[in-house]
């Protein structure tokens, strides 16, 4: 019996010598099975600074801030929850085969490209976290949760577990939330901002002025910020004993010196810098067109921000201006989009979108098409599906958007009835002139199981 556990005891101590064999190194050569790894005290681990990806195959850095590049999706849990690593896109390629001439689709190992960590769609950053972004009159638990289209954390507040415009914003369309310049010096980007009579926006200045009052003209200088060249803390090695200079904190997943929520690290690795909507000092504050407002890193009034919350969005002022992005227009409501490129150079101009709006010039915005019921200016205003309809002033003299004579509005369509066989619709209900008909692509056409022949759908 003794002979048998003194074999058994042998072999488990052979066996343990193995197992640590597999998982010790004494040169950066041994772990040549991991991408960047090297020996450190024996095992094979990544750089600092660095994390184990793609199955522990390959180190790549860490991504612990909003934007940094990654990867994988787990790179970006710093931004607690409905994150991912956002990848480019790439373009299909088409290959034939020559022996069966099928055509396949390939686009090579798109899980290797590098991305960036950015909230899921259907969410918004801001402060540190990924938020589910709720538009105006949407339900909401909380401020952070409002978010429209046109993008600024601080129109929208929660009220009443409702989206509403904030206080200091007034609704210039449809839960269109502008920041409001009460008085003369407040921020402005339109006429309609300047909230007070005879109020109007300085073009040059970008302040609330009288109509009366002269325009002004202002040289802007960037405020320059420069890099400082002191220490870098930022993604030093820390723990333990080890800490990290104020402002940076240490990553107790990453075991490096990070920025804290709401901020991110300068270029040469000496200084936290402030995202939009946290506390800052001019010299913190350095994302394009941002500015501190009462302590507060931010975006001029009715500039708007851009998804990165680093930088602000250069706002048009009238809709030739040339543009890059859609976030450019809009300064014109949540409808308007940066045209295609025009000929002969390529540049782009703020447009509206024509399905959903047309321009109005005496208010600077592209007004949205009023449905059946709902307010308007003029006829111009209202649509109905595709067809025109009318602007009618009720008893109080507010114009109401009204199905024409001979319409009847069904489901927020004014319809007629009586189409034949090849009219067109806007919906079966319209198509009662031939027998077994339907409204089908825009078009009175004959039911599934009928077919056209002489004028009638015969079965």
């Amino acid at each position: 019996m003794w002979v048998g556990y003194l074999l058994l005891m042998l072999g488990c101590v052979l066996h343990s010598h193995t197992v640590s064999a597999v998982w010790t190194c004494t040169e950066d050569i041994d772990c040549a099975d991991t991408e960047g790894s090297v020996c450190s005290a024996g095992s094979c681990v990544c750089p600092t600074g660095q994390q184990l990806v793609f199955s522990g195959t390959k180190c790549a850095d860490a991504a612990p801030y909003f934007t940094s590049p990654c990867v994988e999706d787990f790179q970006c849990s710093s931004l607690f929850t409905n994150f991912h690593c956002r990848k480019p896109v790439v373009e299909v390629e088409e290959e034939s085969s020559e022996e069966s001439g099928e055509v396949t689709e390939y686009a090579g190992d798109v899980s290797a490209l590098e991305g960036n960590c950015f909230c899921q769609p259907g969410f918004h950053y801001f402060l540190g976290r990924c938020w589910r972004s709720v538009g105006f009159g949407g339900t909401c638990t909380r401020d952070e949760d409002c978010l429209g289209i046109l993008r600024d954390p601080y129109n929208l507040a929660c009220v009443d577990n409702t989206c509403v415009c904030a206080d200091g914003y007034y609704e210039r369309q449809r839960g269109e939330c502008r920041r409001i310049g009460a008085v003369v010096g407040d921020g402005c980007i339109i006429d309609d901002d300047c909230r007070f009579d005879n109020g109007v926006c300085d073009p040059n200045a970008f302040q609330c002025v009288l109509a009366t009052s002269p325009a002004t003209f202002t040289d802007t200088v960037p405020y320059n910020i420069t890099a400082r060249s002191g220490f870098r803390a930022h993604g030093a090695l820390c723990g333990g004993t080890t800490s990290c200079p104020a402002p940076f904190q240490c990553s107790s997943s990453l075991g490096i010196c990070v920025c804290p929520t709401g901020y991110y690290g300068s270029p040469d690795g000496s200084l936290c810098l402030a995202e939009l909507g946290s506390p800052a000092t001019e010299a913190t504050c350095v994302g394009f067109l941002a500015e501190v407002i009462n302590g507060i890193c931010t975006c001029p009034p009715n500039v708007y921000f851009d998804e990165n919350m680093r930088d602000c969005v250069k706002a048009t002022r009238r809709l030739t201006d040339a543009c890059v992005t859609d976030e450019m227009c809009h300064t014109f409501g949540a409808s308007s989009r940066c045209g295609p490129p025009q000929e002969p150079w390529g540049f782009r101009n703020c447009e509206c979108i024509p399905e959903d709006a047309v321009w109005d010039e005496s208010r600077t915005m592209c007004r949205l098409f009023a449905g059946v019921g709902e307010s308007c200016e003029v006829n111009s205003d209202c649509l109905a599906g595709v067809l025109e309809i009318e602007c009618v002033l009720n008893e109080a003299g507010q114009g109401i958007c009204t199905c024409p004579e001979g319409l009847t509005n069904v489901d927020g369509l004014c319809l007629t009835s009586g189409l034949e066989l090849g009219e067109e619709c806007q919906a079966t209900p319209e198509c009662t002139g031939t027998p077994n008909t339907i409204c089908a692509g825009g078009v009175c056409s004959c039911d599934v199981g009928y077919q056209a022949l002489d004028g009638i759908c015969a079965p």
